[in-house]
């Protein structure tokens, strides 16, 4: 089993298993298919209602050895309720029909039946018509085969990307979470980090200095300085009329 791995695929039909074969071979070794279940359809409904839920992926596959292509809306149609409820439970994009051993599977002869059962578009994706295998021969190649791969290969990255997403939500929520909680811690239990330190204690000093410097010094302080301004007050003074007398006397 690869790991990436999670679709689960299930043909549902009234034919025996050995007519679609191919099919199952074909379908088994698509990129990102789990598992494929062969189921049968019969009258009692409990038995497929049990089986839609363990599948991700439902194929109708009915055969033109039966007589006729009476899949839907059409008297004695085989399959009206059960395309109905694959599309309900899993959605029509993941609903295709395969109808195999016909003599015609042109687009247009595709186009007619679509016209005359449109319960088929309605319900379902896609429809692909295959002719007869002779010998009992799959046709492992070739453009139909190739569509129907890519419509489930499709089918399967799509349910692949929706679980990726779900789970990326997830663990964003949870992340987002953890933050939340450790912010609430941060501000219940404030802590000066020990690179902080430094700064702190820079912070303290600057307004240590700042308190000083903003309080009222005592009275000898105060005296002392005025002392010294009125000191150097005089002395300037002194100079100066000092200055002015020499002036006048040297004065012819």
């Amino acid at each position: 089993m690869r790991c990436c791995d999670h679709l689960v695929v299930g043909i549902f039909s009234r034919e025996d298993r050995r007519t679609y074969e191919w099919l199952l071979r074909i379908i088994t070794f698509i990129m990102w298919v789990k598992e494929v279940k062969p189921i049968l359809i019969t009258n009692n409904r409990s038995d497929f209602t049990e089986q839609v839920p363990r599948c991700s992926f439902g194929i109708i596959y009915h055969s033109k050895t039966r007589g006729r292509l009476n899949i839907t809306d059409v008297t004695d149609s085989l399959y009206d309720e059960e395309l109905q409820h694959l599309s309900q439970a899993y959605g029509r994009n993941n609903v295709i029909v395969v109808v195999g051993d016909v003599e015609d599977s042109s687009n247009e002869r595709k186009a007619f039946i679509l016209r005359e059962q449109p319960k088929l578009g309605q319900y379902a994706s896609d429809v692909f018509l295959f002719n007869e295998f002779k010998d009992d021969k799959a046709p492992f190649e070739g453009p139909k085969i190739e569509d129907l791969k890519n419509t489930i290969k499709k089918r399967a990255f799509i349910e692949l990307f929706k679980r990726f997403f779900i789970w990326l939500m997830f663990g964003a929520v949870l992340l987002l979470i953890v933050i939340v909680v450790v912010s609430v811690r941060e501000i219940s239990h404030p802590e000066i980090p020990s690179t902080l330190s430094p700064l702190v204690n820079v912070t303290n000093a600057t307004s240590h200095f700042i308190s000083n410097m903003m309080t009222t010094p005592p009275p000898s302080t105060i005296a002392n300085i005025i002392s010294t301004l009125t000191s150097q007050r005089m002395n300037a003074t002194a100079q100066l009329l000092g200055n002015i007398t020499s002036a006048v006397e040297a004065k012819p």
